[in-house]
């Protein structure tokens, strides 16, 4: 459904609400996820929510998880509006068990009167645990249990979840639910036409309005965007070609905010530029008039702010993806040190203390803020001020001088104090370690901070793998070798996540491969290699690289016995080789052939050339059960080396491009063709089980 105005809009968002009300009306507590696509009204929806039903709400709206202390937030939110002291100080000592606070803060919320938890959720907190980054994996589970609280409806609390994205099937499962999905809004160009909505931007307004296609139909967050664009002089033909390419809104948005970056660069836009570079940085909507008079911006900037970069009322707030898409261009990022200092001192004058304990409502939330913008600026001593009662105010502070400044001795102190303050905190004392590694302290301090990671998470395949390549490189080889088999033994005793997952392939055997190879052990690279499933080495470019690389050293090494004539490394190698001819070029192993005719190359080569049919799963799928089926036989002690014999096999059937193209067997293989027909079915079977037909496959090994 696509709504064509945004009074229709508005009129749908009104429509939920109602909605909203009467599922809200029962007896029983119960949980209900709110989502829609970029631009629906997910936020109008959620602040007319807590308008409607008053002093019973408590709204929260929560940080990307980007921010180290997005849970704490949270908390900090329903602590700043419900309870007396002593209850708010209580959900303030729960910051370090997130899924007990949330727990109290329904409680509390509960006794104050409160009846109705609305919380507006960004998409990162819907994520799969497989696809965050390393940084943000501790801060994930955190997250995880907050929302388990918040979403299982228990005690006399209703709660309305409103999701950027989808909803996560795991936790609308665990709860009694409802989901109402928003519709998305397009308006036509009457939104470019009044006069009264872009205020002094009306003619950049209309000059767009002239370049789009009379019945063209947009999302309002591109139009107020590309508005803000022509303003500031980007040329109006390209601002219309861009918008209707028809690609996705989060896409355009993106496009459109990469155009801005140039014009907000400018030497003669300092002011504006600043301006801008402060409102990046502020993490919750805030107030217009306070904001504008605060920057002291001149007037005929302010409408760039409040009408076309940010959504306007009596808040501001910056839509995260534009964010995220202006803090990657460095203009924008050279006043960082400044925006944060300058957002400090002003949230310092709304707090005025060093401590959470005793401050209530908006004193609470300032001093958070304060102490956020000070873990992000040059004010060393005024951050070390703060009591701080949690660890993710110390993961702010280091990962902005590890990632941000590369200050890594710094930052390793900021661990060291939270690891001295939470022992227990295996994310701190992980950096701990790739800190001092990075600040080059002695190998001894380094190790037993990663090996305390590992011990306190040993199912970590990140703490894992910084503690097994440090090893490496310290050529502590038959260390590194027993850290790796005691690793899987955690992360995956039975070998069902390896064959499953390929997550953990790219996130934990990618990196030790990488180490082996960078410490010059191609035959300890192999090893972990060969653990990994040929379809998920096939489909990541990185891993296919590794395996690629591997394969060339490999070929080095077996050309270096060959001309030692060093039987034994020779046949260790060839053994290598029959691992990795998946990864050689056809071209590779006609050389080897040649250059090598008397010895037993491996005995069968299997190639795919670099298409666009890589990407079929179908495809991958039957490479693998062929491999896996025949290779037994066909490194079986019945085929030792004779006069070798070339079976050829294409692969049509499959796709032209992939193709079986040599089988070395040997002349004593005739008389096993009974073992072949066994080898065979086999993989007929497998390739059934994935609906393609065997017979080509059958009629050409025959």
């Amino acid at each position: 459904m696509v709504v064509d105005s945004i009074t229709d809009a508005l009129s749908g968002v009104d429509r939920s609400l109602d909605r909203l009300d009467q599922l809200l009306q029962r007896d029983e507590p119960c949980t209900i996820w709110v989502t829609g696509p970029i631009g629906s009204g997910r936020s109008v929806l959620a602040r007319r929510l807590a308008e409607r039903h008053g002093e019973a709400v408590t709204l929260v709206q929560l940080l990307d998880l980007d921010e180290p202390d997005a849970v704490i937030h949270g908390l900090v939110q329903v602590a700043a509006n419900v309870g007396g002291d002593a209850e708010r100080q209580a959900l303030v000592r729960d910051w370090a068990a997130p899924e007990r606070g949330g727990r109290e803060a329904i409680e509390a919320m509960r006794r104050a009167g409160r009846s109705l938890l609305v919380v507006r959720i960004p998409s990162s907190w819907m994520r799969s645990a497989k696809t965050c980054e390393v940084d943000n994996n501790s801060s994930w589970e955190r997250a995880r249990a907050l929302l388990r609280a918040w979403s299982a409806p228990t005690s006399e609390v209703h709660r309305v979840l409103v999701v950027d994205g989808k909803v996560d099937g795991d936790l609308q499962g665990a709860s009694a639910t409802q989901v109402i999905r928003l519709p998305s809004v397009q308006v036509g160009l009457d939104f470019l036409a009044s006069d009264d909505r872009w205020g002094e931007y009306a003619a950049p307004a209309h000059e767009l309005g002239r370049a789009l296609r009379p019945d063209g139909r947009f999302a309002p967050s591109i139009l107020r965007l590309a508005v803000g664009a022509v303003a500031l002089g980007v040329p109006t033909a390209k601002l219309a070609t861009l918008i209707e390419r028809g690609s996705s809104t989060k896409r355009t948005l993106i496009e459109l905010s990469n155009r801005l970056a140039s014009p907000l660069g400018r030497e003669d836009g300092d002011s504006l530029r600043r301006a801008v570079s402060q409102l990046l940085r502020v993490r919750e909507p805030v107030e217009e008039t306070t904001f504008l008079q605060w920057l002291a911006l001149p007037t005929d900037h302010q409408p760039f702010l409040t009408r076309c970069l940010a959504y306007s009322g009596a808040h501001l707030r910056i839509h995260p993806v534009v964010r995220d898409a202006l803090l990657q261009h460095p203009r924008l990022c050279e006043g960082q040190v400044d925006a944060h200092r300058g957002l400090a001192e002003h949230y310092r004058g709304l707090d005025g203390a060093v401590t959470p304990e005793g401050l209530s409502g908006r004193q609470l939330l300032a001093w958070l803020e304060k102490v956020h913008h000070l873990a992000h600026s040059d004010d060393d001593d005024a951050w070390q001020r703060q009591c701080l009662p949690a660890r993710e105010f110390y993961w702010d502070r280091g990962r902005y001088l590890s990632v941000t400044q590369r200050d890594y001795a710094r930052a390793a102190d900021v661990y060291q104090r939270s690891v001295d303050r939470f022992p227990d905190d295996d994310y701190a004392w992980h950096n701990l370690g790739y800190n001092l590694d990075k600040a080059r302290r002695p190998p001894e301090v380094i190790e037993e901070a990663l090996r305390k990671a590992v011990e306190l998470d040993a199912d970590n395949p990140w703490w894992n793998t910084r503690y097994i390549g440090f090893l490496i490189r310290q050529h502590q080889d038959g260390r590194a070798r027993q850290a790796f088999q005691q690793a899987l033994a955690q992360i995956d005793p039975d070998g069902e996540r390896t064959d499953d997952e390929p997550w953990l392939a790219e996130q934990f055997y990618r990196w030790i491969i990488t180490s082996w190879l960078e410490a010059g052990s191609v035959s300890d690279a192999l090893e972990v290699l060969k653990r990994v499933p040929m379809p998920f080495i096939l489909d990541h470019t990185q891993l296919h690289a590794l395996a690629t690389r591997i394969a060339q050293e490999t070929i080095a090494l077996l050309r270096r016995a060959a001309h030692d004539r060093d039987q034994t490394e020779l046949h260790a190698r060839l053994d290598g080789l029959t691992e990795l001819s998946a990864y050689l070029s056809e071209d590779t192993s006609r050389r080897l052939e040649h250059e090598m005719p008397d010895q037993a190359l491996p005995l069968w080569f299997l190639r795919l050339c670099e298409t666009p049919s890589m990407e079929r799963p179908k495809l991958r799928r039957a490479l693998y059960a062929i491999h896996r089926n025949l290779d037994d036989l066909l490194t079986s002690s019945q085929f030792d080396a004779v006069d070798a014999i070339l079976v050829t096999a294409p692969f049509e059937w499959l796709h032209p491009s992939c193709r079986l193209a040599t089988l070395r067997v040997t002349a004593a293989a005739r008389e096993h063709l009974p073992h072949w027909s066994d080898a065979l079915s086999r993989v007929a079977v497998s390739l059934e089980r994935d609906g393609l037909s065997p017979d080509e496959l059958l009629r050409g090994l025959y």
